[in-house]
């Protein structure tokens, strides 16, 4: 499984972990455990936006090669 490293501000960081602390706490989530909370939202967002795939294919099959994703800051 890949293990990306993401740089995200310490305030939002701080704020998602408490969220998930106090869904664990309520009995929403089974730990407190970050990682499947995000691979959760992933997948939402991979399901929600499936057309960008399809066009991803269109491109790699129209210039008869890869397309390089930018990378991130």
């Amino acid at each position: 499984m890949a293990n990306p490293s993401i740089s995200i501000p310490d305030d939002l960081l701080e704020d998602f972990d408490r969220i998930v602390d106090v869904k664990e706490m309520l009995g929403e989530l089974e730990s407190d455990n970050r990682s499947p909370v995000i691979q959760d939202l992933m997948r939402e967002y991979v399901e929600e936006n499936e057309e960008y795939l399809e066009r991803y294919e269109q491109f790699v099959e129209g210039n008869g090669k890869a397309v390089t994703a930018a990378t991130a800051d």
